[in-house]
């Protein structure tokens, strides 16, 4: 066999691999830029991302909604599930005219079901740096009780 000196040949630097590497960067592109959305998104994809969190008496959501006002996010309870929904327009300022527009308007709703009873009038939601926190409080009959064991 005999071994050609300065001569490389890539084995993956042919046509069909370039076309390949270009079509599979181009499909991550697009894939990235259908998720792009304010903000950082849940590990299922799922927006806004959010922590449930529970205690004997309450359940605490967080749900980080950055940009968002108190007027454009909306609860609704019925039926032991949660409905939040956020709605929020990327207009340019009054008076001037958009070259460039990388926020996109936000549009988003998300529904969590409780399987224990909840006490809805007790339900109190607080919007601060972009953290919406959502308190459930457990209607007194099903909150968690200690029953003491008596001797005898």
């Amino acid at each position: 066999m005999r071994l050609r000196h300065g001569f490389y040949s890539d084995p993956f630097n042919t046509p069909s691999v370039d076309h390949f590497a270009r079509q599979m960067h181009s499909l991550l592109r697009a894939f990235q830029d259908a998720q792009d959305t304010p903000g950082v998104r849940a590990p299922d994809g799922a927006f806004p991302p959010t922590n449930v969190y529970s205690r004997g008496e309450s359940y605490l959501l967080e749900l980080r909604v950055p940009g968002l006002k108190e007027d454009e996010v909306k609860l609704h309870f019925l039926d032991g599930a949660l409905t939040v929904r956020g709605e929020a327009a990327a207009d340019a300022p009054e008076g001037y005219a958009s070259h460039r527009r990388e926020r996109r308007p936000v549009r988003f709703a998300r529904t969590f079901n409780f399987n224990t009873p909840i006490d809805a009038e007790r339900i109190t939601a607080r919007l601060s740096d972009g953290l919406l926190t959502v308190e459930l409080p457990r209607s007194p009959e099903a909150q968690p009780r200690t029953i003491p064991v008596l001797a005898g």
